[in-house]
């Protein structure tokens, strides 16, 4: 039997030309079998009809497709980060985010407004940042650097670990556990005059018990916050120099983001750092502690604290040669803001 599709224009038909389909619904009075013949023919007309129709209106959306431009996947990538050195985003090494606390003193935070330089806003929700928690991202991005941002990243813990300075017994393995789940899970919104970020530092992660082989993504809009100057390297020897040492680490990312330190007060620094050390005069004991501590690896070479307690740093000429473009002609040293001084 012939397909009833091949005669689309064909409107009477024959009891030869009906499907099986068709003849099932032949009507018992055969006066009406002419009637029911055109009524076929005519439904198999209109439904050809109906699928011409389409077919032309698909092929002229497929030219009209064919027309627009394509768009490439564009690969969004993190700059090349020398391997002596690890990167520290300037808005957060210069605020309470990453706090200078031991993790007994961490709180859990709700949109809560966190200490930070003058023209920058940074909201916090979750269990709060230290400085392990700096270092453990910071070897994050590193490692994460050489695929396209927002992709996933196998990393060998025990490789990790051993990047980070640290041992590599259960203990250790648990820690940096701990500090990769609180950096999925710590919400950051940032602001800046260049940006404004919103969401986890790390989108998600997963760890193979057996191999201890680490999965996971960095969330891929980090990238402006690894813009050109948005950004500092720092010496992760140095770094390493000062595990343990909160407040020393601390200032040492704070002191690096900038080419040329201007005068911060004890107070400025205290708020800043996020310290839980309630009293002053304790916390500037601490406060010195940790300015030795940087000038005995060489961050520093000098350091003040004067009369109207400004704390005053000499970085040297030990000055990594991108920040070198940001230092003028020997002129009247920069008064420090209101809020350094307060």
């Amino acid at each position: 039997m012939s397909d009833p599709a091949e005669r689309p224009s064909k409107v009477h038909l024959s009891l030869a030309d009906l499907t099986d389909e068709e003849r099932a619904m032949l009507p018992k009075n055969g006066q009406s079998l002419e009637m029911f013949l055109t009524l076929i023919g005519t439904r198999r007309l209109a439904l050809q009809r109906k699928r011409v129709k389409g077919e032309i209106e698909r092929d002229q959306d497929v030219k009209a497709e064919s027309m627009q431009p394509r768009e490439t996947a564009k690969i969004i990538q993190l700059p090349i980060f020398p391997q002596e050195t690890r990167p520290t985003v300037n808005a957060l090494a210069r605020s309470a985010l990453f706090a200078a606390i031991q993790g007994k003193d961490r709180q859990k935070l709700w949109n809560e407004k966190i200490a930070s330089a003058e023209g920058v806003e940074i909201f916090f929700t979750g269990e709060q940042f230290n400085q392990d928690d700096h270092d453990t991202f910071m070897q994050l991005v590193t490692m994460a650097s050489q695929k396209p941002l927002g992709d996933y990243v196998t990393i060998p813990a025990h490789t990790l670990l051993k990047a980070l300075g640290r041992g590599t017994s259960g203990k250790e393995h648990n820690q940096l556990r701990i500090e990769i789940k609180r950096l999925v899970f710590g919400g950051v919104e940032v602001k800046t005059k260049e940006y404004e970020y919103f969401g986890h530092l790390i989108d998600d992660a997963i760890q193979d018990k057996d191999s201890r082989y680490w999965c996971l993504k960095l969330n891929k809009n980090l990238k402006p916050l690894y813009s050109q100057t948005a950004y500092t390297l720092i010496d992760w020897e140095q770094r390493k120099l000062l595990k343990g040492k909160d407040l020393a680490r601390w200032l040492h990312t704070e002191i690096v983001t900038h080419a040329n330190p201007f005068p911060r007060s004890v107070v400025y620094l205290h708020e800043k750092s996020g310290s839980k050390t309630v009293e002053l005069y304790k916390f500037r004991q601490l406060l010195k502690k940790a300015l030795d501590n940087l000038k005995s690896i060489g961050v520093i070479t000098s350091w003040e604290i004067d009369v109207s307690d400004l704390v005053h740093v000499d970085r040297g000429v030990d000055i990594p040669a991108s920040q070198q473009r940001y230092l003028t002609k020997p002129k009247a040293r920069r008064r420090p803001t209101r809020q350094a001084r307060e």
